[in-house]
């Protein structure tokens, strides 16, 4: 992720007054009931809030809980609400709710066998989803799992946040809402808390359609003053209550949980350590193989475990356990022809297939599990439940519940070869008590004592059963995203924040004033409007090294120099020259940053302390919200800016080195995209050779040539031999310049055009002359010199 991105968010003590406010907190339920750094900061923030006589409204949203329409009936809802309560948070109702008819009558069918159900229940006679709430919460769960036996549930329900905050602030009153929506926050006074039920009980929570996250966005934001948010683990997905609720109320700041993971990965981001192993572990299969393949290129190796794994191993042929269905899909979005986007959906073994031609292409380490522990039922563990196979692959007959030894040993050997290690998710069915793998691959994490990065609940978890905690560097509440931010994705909750306003002190705005004047994106405004956005500017200082754009991210920043330099390269520092260098008054992202498009290259300082005035795409959209005038005057320098573009590309489209180079390549019509400067081996060679038969063929008319030695020998017989045809030497030679031309092009251009010229020569010699007495060194070396500055002048 860019670092700009994750900088200069509003913070929980940049909103004034706290007194008589409501605030809305988003938390993680872990950061409250567990025992991590973040309950701490968590807690801290609530504290803040009570201490200046806030309110505050404490939400969540997380867990595998089916949600239900927000427009369903007051009746059903009421019914649900009591049978979720029932169930003590399990979720089974809503997600018997969220079934299809068929699939509701084989859970029916499963009961109607022990007589809990009416026959005519079955047969759709009567309100099924109102008959099964109204059954034992045992009897929902035996039947669920008998239908769904790897379908996992867990207490999703918000209710033990109250017990927590009750015992951490003994003196103030804690209340519940069972129901989010109709939640009585008019009647919450200054220094209460009350908790609301999960938001995911309600569909609308992460619902794709953007109406209908509005509209419980709506619900929520009524009688709230501030958004904040404290939960990390949710920003990487656009949700209500993240994304839409703080743009109802036109502001969010970062709690001091958000606050400490956003410093640590901006951070990070700003000296990352290579070489980076990431360990990927759990089921959500589609979104993790998606995820995985973002990764290839941008870390060193990547360790899968947990049901991700098999889908890699049925593409590489190899059997796996009787749970992985390879119908499901893995969806992807591209351009189609007419430059539309269309959804794709691809079979997850056909996926995992692609990210292990990736990896190989870009030179990236997969690593995978070498034997499995194995059972034939999936119940709660038990001494003599599993058995552990050798093998890289898993017998069709039985389900893959952890890993063994080997792949611990294996893995540890991996990651002690690594600076850095992202861990997620966990290696076995923890559900059921199939916990060894993930506790061992800890410990060996914990002993490695590498810069380790630990996120998701299970692994958390984990972690904190052994009392390891300490023993990694960050421990992070956020799962998805932390790998999001490897990815370089935004991060939509945390967009969603305010920016922060950081105030230039004279000297620095009159600087910055100067600076963006003299740009082109903003020539034509006035002192006044140049001034407006000095404001929106923030100083940045670096020191040599630090990032500030990574290759392939979204530009969401322009830097502007003022002191020291930058420098840009086209991959990673280790191995390409720098491209260009960013001097004082010169930008980075100038018109890349209003469209957040992709960076093409990589950005780090210089020089120590070199100072950047920095300006976020969301402090130019408050901007241009602000000022009308700026935007019309910006959007006509980015016109002309693009008309000019625009013009020199269809004007070098249509010049006459363009066209032939279309033509060589087969291309009739001109292309948005460029076409590759460098060719292939083979279009050399079929190229060299047709111009020396269409070109050199004429002259030389094919003639054999007769060579005499010239002997000082008199006794010695002038030896006549016929010599090969003039054109069959040229042809010889141009085929091997090419081939040493291509041999030698990686240690540089003007190296492999020398040499290849060099070694072509005899033939140029050869072809032209009919004595061998004539030739000599400096012949060769002319030909080649000759050679060699016509090529460099043509490439």
């Amino acid at each position: 992720m860019s670092v700009g991105a994750l900088r200069m968010k509003r913070r929980v003590p940049d909103v004034w007054p706290v007194r008589n406010k409501r605030f809305f907190l988003l938390v993680s339920p872990e950061n409250i009931v567990g025992e991590t750094t973040d309950a701490l900061t968590t807690i801290s923030t609530i504290s803040y809030l009570l201490e200046r006589e806030g309110a505050v409204v404490v939400a969540a949203s997380f867990g595998p809980l089916k949600g239900i329409p927000m427009n369903a009936s007051l009746l059903q809802r009421d019914e649900l609400i009591e049978a979720f309560r029932a169930e003590g948070g399990m979720g089974y109702t809503n997600f018997f709710f969220s079934l299809s008819t068929h699939h509701r009558a084989e859970v029916l069918k499963a009961l109607e066998e022990g007589g809990s159900v009416p026959g005519d229940a079955v047969l759709g006679g009567v309100d099924t989803a109102r008959v099964f709430a109204r059954l034992p919460t045992r009897e929902k769960a035996e039947a669920l799992h008998r239908v769904f036996p790897k379908m996992e549930f867990s207490p999703v329900s918000t209710h033990v946040l109250v017990n927590e905050l009750s015992k951490r602030f003994p003196n103030i009153a804690v209340k519940f809402a069972p129901d989010s929506l109709r939640a009585p926050v008019h009647s919450l006074a200054p220094g209460e808390i009350l908790v609301l039920e999960n938001l995911q009980f309600y569909r609308n929570e992460s619902s794709p359609s953007l109406m209908e996250q509005m509209a419980m966005a709506e619900v929520l934001a009524a009688n709230i003053d501030v958004f904040i948010n404290e939960s990390f683990a949710t920003v990487s997905a656009r949700h209500a209550s993240n994304t839409a609720l703080p743009k109802i109320l036109l502001h969010g700041a970062a709690g001091f949980s958000m606050d400490r993971e956003l410093a640590f990965f901006s951070s990070f981001l700003t000296h990352p350590p290579r070489p980076i192993a990431v360990v990927v572990a759990g089921d959500r299969i589609p979104e993790k193989l998606r995820m995985v393949r973002s990764l290839v290129g941008k870390v060193d190796k990547i360790l899968i475990a947990g049901a991700l794994v098999m889908p890699f191993l049925a593409a590489k042929g190899l059997s796996v356990d009787k749970s992985f269905q390879n119908s499901e899909q893995v969806r992807r979005r591209r351009l189609d022809c007419n430059g539309e986007v269309e959804e794709l959906s691809i079979p997850s073994a056909n996926f995992a297939e692609e990210i292990i031609a990736l990896c190989n292409t870009n030179g990236v380490e997969l690593v995978l599990p070498v034997d499995h522990v194995v059972t034939k039922q999936l119940t709660q563990a038990t001494e003599n439940s599993a058995v552990i196979i050798e093998s890289v692959a898993v017998p069709s007959d039985v389900y893959a519940v952890d890993c063994g030894i080997k792949t611990i040993s294996l893995f540890a050997k991996h990651i002690s070869e690594c600076q850095c290690v992202f861990w997620t998710g966990a290696f076995g069915c923890t559900c059921i008590g199939y916990s060894e793998g993930t506790y061992a691959f800890a410990r060996a994490l914990a002993e490695a004592r590498k810069l380790s990065i630990i996120s998701g609940n299970r692994t958390i978890r984990a972690i904190q059963d052994l009392g390891i905690s300490l023993r990694f560097s960050h421990i992070s509440s956020g799962g998805v995203a932390c790998l999001e931010v490897l990815q370089g994705h935004l991060l939509p909750g945390v967009e969603a924040l305010s920016e922060a306003q950081v105030p230039l002190d004279f000297v620095s705005a009159a600087s910055a004033d100067e600076l963006l004047r003299r740009l082109p994106l903003f020539s034509g405004c006035s002192p006044e409007q140049v001034r407006a956005v000095a404001k929106k500017c923030t100083r940045c200082a670096h020191a040599r090294g630090d990032y500030l754009a990574y290759r392939g991210d979204r530009h969401v920043s322009m830097w502007v120099v003022a002191r020291g330099g930058l420098v840009a390269r086209a991959g990673d520092n280790t191995v390409t020259i720098p491209c260009r260098y960013i001097g004082p008054g010169q930008t980075v992202g100038m018109y890349d940053f209003i469209t957040q498009s992709l960076a093409v290259e990589t950005v780090q300082a210089a020089v120590e302390d070199t100072i950047t005035y920095q300006l976020t795409s969301s402090s130019l959209h408050d901007l241009l919200a602000e000022h009308t005038d700026i935007a019309a005057q910006l959007l006509q320098n980015a016109s002309e800016t693009l008309r000019l573009m625009a013009n020199d590309e269809y004007l070098g489209q249509g010049a006459v080195l363009s066209m032939l180079k279309r033509a060589a390549t087969r291309t009739r019509t001109p292309f948005i995209c460029p076409v590759e400067r460098g060719c292939g081996f083979i279009d050399d060679v079929v190229q060299d050779v047709a111009s020396v038969l269409v070109f050199e063929g004429p002259a030389l008319q094919c003639a054999v040539s007769t060579v005499r030695c010239f002997c000082r020998n008199e006794r010695c017989e002038p030896c006549d031999f016929v010599a090969a045809s003039r054109l069959a030497l040229s042809v010889g030679g141009a085929i091997v310049r090419d081939i040493v031309y291509h041999s030698l092009v990686r240690f540089g251009l003007l190296t492999a055009i020398f040499v290849s010229s060099i070694t072509a020569s005899p033939f140029a010699l050869l072809a032209a002359w009919t004595t061998l007495g004539k030739m000599s060194y400096t012949a060769f070396l002319n030909v080649a010199i000759t050679s060699t500055v016509s090529g460099y002048a043509l490439w």
